[in-house]
């Protein structure tokens, strides 16, 4: 990010960001900007997931109304009905539920993802979250912090603001209530000093002699389709966005197509012509997921 962000530079080698966050996508340096870029891009992955249990009978919740069984499982957490075992146990958090959805929705795993909510419908205690939470470890340093505290300044003043922030992203992702991925990192770099090294700022490059490749899946749970394209129209003629029109986060190396471009791009420099796509290719559902290594 920080060499796409800076001078120009006429002889940049070929770059090719498999996802664009939101820092180069204007959403602007206060955290609602970086809360409802993540809100947009989990409902449409929250979406298309519901669309997909809806039309396959192999959905173990197809034909039920998934958005409402979400619902009340957020219900039961909120009245603290789900208990995570540990030492001590404690009370499942909606933050917990979030995570785990999101994770999933990364490849994404859709079977797994109905088999975890109906587990979850019929279980005091999921195993499969209490296995995922159990993966958190909070000894150990978490080196992303630096990095993106490095790269976002998301002041918040207080706890009220925190609150406002939440109700705003429950407008925008309904069956969600909040990308917990960005209101983590918002949470994890609260008093950071300011000023930082690689702040939010609109893109300044131009006179590439080789314009910058975009790669992005349409339905992104993480750099929604939204952010890239927001990032190519910045770049100009200066990038190229291709699409995959799938799911998950990270189109390279799960679609042929894709490959063949990126490759024939990093080899030769040649771009796909504007507006190119490619078919969406659903993520094997037999594959290692989160839900389905802890099920």
């Amino acid at each position: 990010r920080a060499a796409a962000g800076g001078l120009p530079d006429p002889d940049r080698p070929a770059l090719r960001p498999r996802g664009h966050a939101e820092r180069d996508a204007g959403s602007g340096s206060h955290p609602g900007g970086l809360l409802d870029a993540g809100a947009v891009a989990l409902q449409d992955s929250i979406d298309e997931f519901v669309a997909w249990c809806g039309r396959e009978p192999s959905c173990v919740l197809h034909g039920r109304d998934v958005k409402a069984l979400i619902a009340t499982i957020f219900g039961r957490i909120d009245r603290e009905e789900i208990i995570i075992p540990g030492d001590p146990p404690r009370p499942a958090r909606p933050f917990d539920f979030i995570q785990v959805m999101t994770e999933a929705l990364r490849f994404p795993a859709w079977a797994a993802i109905a088999e975890f909510l109906l587990a979850v419908e019929n279980e005091v205690t999921p195993r499969s979250m209490a296995m995922t939470m159990a993966t958190t470890s909070p000894g150990v340093p978490f080196a992303g912090r630096a990095v993106r505290c490095a790269d976002f300044l998301l002041p918040m003043r207080d706890h009220a603001e925190y609150t406002r922030l939440v109700r705003r992203s429950a407008t925008v992702t309904p069956d969600m209530r909040y990308p917990a991925d960005r209101m983590d990192q918002v949470i994890r770099c609260l008093g950071t000093p300011a000023p930082i090294p690689n702040p939010q700022h609109k893109l300044r490059v131009h006179q590439l002699k080789t314009p910058i490749l975009l790669v992005n899946n349409r339905h992104d749970p993480i750099t929604g389709y939204t952010m890239a394209t927001a990032v190519a129209q910045q770049l100009g003629r200066n990038g190229r966005l291709l699409t995959h029109d799938g799911w998950g986060h990270g189109a390279y190396g799960r679609s042929a197509c894709i490959d063949a471009i990126v490759d024939r791009y990093l080899v030769t420099l040649e771009l796909p012509l504007p507006g190119t796509s490619c078919p969406g290719v659903p993520f094997p559902e037999g594959g290692s997921t989160p839900l389905a290594a802890r099920s």
